[in-house]
């Protein structure tokens, strides 16, 4: 299992690991998931407003189109730089576009991904866990009041 706390988030980041291609956080809180995104997003591209090194999607835009996750996946970042693809709100659409990174088969830019709290059997979450291919963030409520506090 594939599980990061909150605190070791920015540097795992830092670090260069490309079998890792996704990082999924999620929690009830969804101010204090969107900030820890934000900041994940920040870290890997160095801006979450530059459009050459940040790629905002949400579920709606993937149940549409799943391959465009892909596309932007692999898309060239700007040269000097790193690219993200910032995913807000998935859900089952996001699932069925990410299993290509999550078996391997599709890597490049790395996804950081928002989702509302999630169950045990919560076939994203589990999906996320299997993978090697990715981590997870759980934001729990002691941890969001903390995190919370330093926002």
């Amino acid at each position: 299992m594939a599980v990061l706390k909150v605190q070791a988030l920015e540097g795992f980041l830092r670090k260069s690991n490309s079998e890792v291609g996704a990082v999924l956080i999620y929690g009830e809180d969804s101010g204090v998931v969107r900030d820890v995104a934000k900041k994940a997003v920040s870290q890997i591209a160095g801006s979450v407003d530059d459009p050459f090194s940040v790629t905002a999607l949400d579920e709606d835009a993937l149940s549409g189109d799943p391959a465009r996750l892909a596309d932007e996946v692999l898309s060239l970042p700007f040269p000097g730089s790193r690219r993200a693809v910032w995913v807000r709100g998935v859900s089952q659409a996001f699932l069925k576009a990410i299993e290509p990174v999550l078996d391997g088969s599709l890597k490049g830019n790395m996804i950081i991904a928002e989702a509302a709290a999630l169950p045990k059997s919560s076939s994203l979450r589990s999906k996320f866990e299997a993978s090697r291919h990715a981590m997870i963030v759980p934001l729990y409520e002691t941890e969001t009041e903390t995190m919370a506090g330093t926002i």
